[in-house]
């Protein structure tokens, strides 16, 4: 019988070093956040930090542009235990500008997009497990304190989600196609905001 280990948190990781930090040892840790002290003990010489401790979102107009994007073109994929956050299109310069985002967001090495063949796009992904347990629990509504955060966010959330799904009408009229009526219904008040210079 295989035995499922616990996924712990950032804020059980955090939560165990700032009672550590205030002098509580690894036994009163464990006891207190009903965490093995095993566990305690790995995170404390940093050997063992959880996977979801690895990673956290702060708000940026990187993360807020890489959003827009996975509202938009991007995907998420689970392969295995790759965890992927992905991006095939048919413009470079979109998937150069994506790969540029999401390095920075998982403080990652930056990717150069790669000609896919057989799907005749330029794919670029990037692996995060913590990104991608993070992303799939959010919704529209727990998001906005990353795409709203001030306003060059809410430009760069809308400059990814028209990358991905904006065109244009004779560089007269934009156009936004989306199967999320809630989003459509709320960023087109944000955007005559934003794109008013």
């Amino acid at each position: 019988m295989r035995i499922m280990r616990r996924g712990y948190s950032y804020e059980n990781y955090k939560r165990a070093m700032e009672l550590l930090n205030m002098g509580l040892g690894p036994t009163e840790v464990s006891r207190e956040l009903d965490i093995p002290k095993s566990t305690v003990k790995g995170w404390i010489y940093e050997y063992k930090i959880p996977w979801l401790a690895r990673w956290s979102p702060e708000p940026s107009k990187e993360l807020a542009y890489v959003l827009g994007v996975l509202y938009g073109d991007g995907n998420l994929h689970l392969r295995r235990y790759c965890y992927d956050i992905e991006l095939m299109v048919k413009d470079y310069e979109f998937a150069e500008v994506f790969s540029r985002a999401v390095a920075k967001v998982l403080n990652k090495k930056y990717r150069k997009p790669i000609w896919s063949k057989s799907h005749n796009r330029w794919r670029i992904y990037y692996s995060s497990k913590a990104f991608h347990q993070w992303f799939r629990k959010q919704s529209l509504d727990t998001l906005k304190q990353y795409i709203e955060h001030n306003r060059e966010t809410v430009k760069y959330f809308l400059r990814g989600l028209y990358d991905s799904d904006g065109n244009n009408y004779r560089c007269k009229l934009i156009f936004l196609y989306n199967n999320d009526l809630k989003l459509l219904k709320h960023y087109p008040v944000s955007t005559e905001k934003v794109f008013r210079y």
